[in-house]
């Protein structure tokens, strides 16, 4: 009698990751659900990796070696194409799976039959396995997931993510155009086919940060892949004259221009915005709590000095500016960047005080 197929698939690339592969691996061993094939695709490594991973004898265990290192978007689309199981839990070789992650989101998954993709919490962890900030993220609904992404923000964390593996295959997998952030433009594509996206609001991930990190390694080409996707984003919807400095704006980005957000130049832009949004809610079929929860999401980031730049840019300048920039602080980028320091810190004191 032929074996059922398991109903989760978790896909694990590697290459070069043998320093935490080893408490990796076995974070999957020791999940409560049992259910699952562990799919590890060792894409080339040179280091002892391969050694690492074919010295555990579990059965749930698979294993795929590609012969020269072929990227990780290639090693992710033969993952999705190898797949037995009904969905794809993403997996990172430097992070931990709490032991629940996988029960709880086949569980969401089995119940919530219009969702894709689900994701659950994380802690961020340092090279020591202490933790030292966290990750919590809710969307109400498809208005709140395209809004995050008209944002420029990565609305899912990539390896805490299970998805339906159809849907995904349907979209023709991860995109080799955008390497270093595949995940992001392959949650825009879902977005853009109006799928449905969801949060778990419990911790199932420990992501490990260390200086090796691929995110680390390649920050610049993450952003400039990151920026390409978004503005694609924004263009499907509208074509406006001052499209780039918009896209900049919703990413809490210098504008391209130079000319600094003046009065003339927020008239426009926050028309161009009034623009998109309008043309969004008709293209998508938003209702009405959809676009109330898309309004409330662009623009408690981007703030109401922004919301209301039409009528503010009637102000003489002398009002304006301070008006403006207190109602949109963000837009300050040094004020920004502090804010965002003093958060880190906050947290870190805070997990360190606490000693978790």
């Amino acid at each position: 009698m032929p074996k059922k197929s398991p109903l989760v698939t978790v896909l694990l690339p590697v290459y070069n990751g043998e320093q935490y592969l080893r408490e990796a691996i076995e974070s999957i061993i020791n999940q409560t659900y049992q259910d699952y094939e562990f799919l590890i695709i060792n894409d080339g490594s040179t280091d002892n990796s391969l050694n690492c991973i074919k010295s555990y004898q579990d059965e749930r265990i698979r294993v795929i070696n590609n012969d020269n290192n072929i990227g990780l978007v290639k090693t992710l689309n033969k993952g999705l194409n190898l797949a037995k199981g009904r969905y794809i839990a993403r997996f990172d070789q430097d992070d931990i799976s709490l032991p629940n992650r996988l029960k709880k989101q086949v569980e969401y998954l089995e119940n919530h039959e219009n969702i894709s993709a689900v994701c659950s919490w994380m802690y961020t962890i340092n090279s020591d396995g202490r933790k030292i900030r966290d990750f919590r993220e809710r969307i109400k609904n498809y208005g709140d997931f395209l809004g995050i992404i008209l944002l420029g923000r990565n609305p899912l964390y990539h390896p805490a993510v299970m998805f339906n593996k159809d849907v995904v295959l349907k979209m023709n997998g991860y995109d080799t155009n955008y390497t270093r952030a595949e995940d992001f433009d392959l949650w825009r594509r879902m977005a853009l086919q109006r799928l449905n996206i969801a949060f778990i609001p419990r911790y199932h991930l420990l992501q490990r940060q260390h200086s090796e990190r691929e995110t680390n390694v390649h920050m610049e080409k993450y952003i400039a892949a990151g920026r390409k996707i978004h503005e694609e984003t924004i263009e499907v919807f509208c074509k406006h004259k001052d499209i780039q400095c918009l896209a900049a704006l919703m990413r809490l980005e210098q504008d391209p221009c130079g000319k600094r957000y003046e009065r003339r130049h927020i008239r426009n832009i926050s028309s161009a915005l009034d623009e998109l949004i309008t043309c969004i809610s008709k293209k998508m079929s938003l209702s009405h709590e959809e676009i109330v929860t898309l309004k409330v999401r662009i623009y408690k980031r981007l703030g109401l000095g922004v919301r209301y730049g039409v009528a503010l840019s009637n102000l003489p300048s002398f009002i304006y500016n301070p008006l403006f920039f207190s109602l949109s602080p963000l837009l300050m980028p040094k004020l920004h960047f502090l804010l965002s320091k003093i958060v880190r810190k906050l947290q870190e004191t805070y997990f360190r005080i606490n000693k978790f």
